[in-house]
């Protein structure tokens, strides 16, 4: 009986093991991801800059070409009176390795420095590496979901 005790253990280990590193990437990547949310609506640039690899690219909400995250951009438009206040709703972690997606919902508000107000829904996929055990962002791809597609339940 013992035996089988210790042999059952020993197996259970073998199947959590694997799962629990990748939970932990997965915690590591969503916990990052709400970081980015929380420091783009408090204006924060230098928390937003450590979250992305010095090489990334970026396909922003404003459907504009590709670019890259521009932390002294963003400042002075901070400066100018851009605000977010977004949050995530179904955001989502698939871990490959040193690779990462997460697509999720932000959903809010953004002012932007002439005083208008979007409010809205936009979607956006992330890729993460993980770098010296760090994740960070290799590509940002956001777009408006408009409103008549908003039922984005599933």
């Amino acid at each position: 009986m013992k035996r089988f005790l210790v042999l059952l253990l020993l197996g259970s280990l073998a199947f959590t093991l694997p799962v629990s590193a990748e939970n932990t990437d997965s915690v590591a990547v969503r916990t990052a991801a709400q970081d980015l949310l929380v420091a783009a609506s408090t204006g924060d640039t230098e928390n937003l800059n450590r979250h992305f690899l010095s090489e990334n690219s970026v396909f922003g909400r404003d459907g504009g070409p590709r670019s890259a995250f521009n932390a002294s951009y963003l400042d002075s438009e901070f400066e100018a009176g851009l605000r977010y206040k977004l949050k995530w709703r179904h955001l989502d972690v698939k871990v490959y390795g040193d690779t990462a997606v997460s697509t999720g919902y932000a959903i809010g508000m953004v002012t932007q420095p002439d005083g208008a107000v979007k409010t809205g829904t936009w979607r956006t996929s992330l890729v993460w590496v993980k770098k010296d055990g760090v994740w960070k962002v290799a590509h940002d791809h956001t777009s408006e979901l408009f409103p008549e597609q908003t039922d984005h339940t599933s």
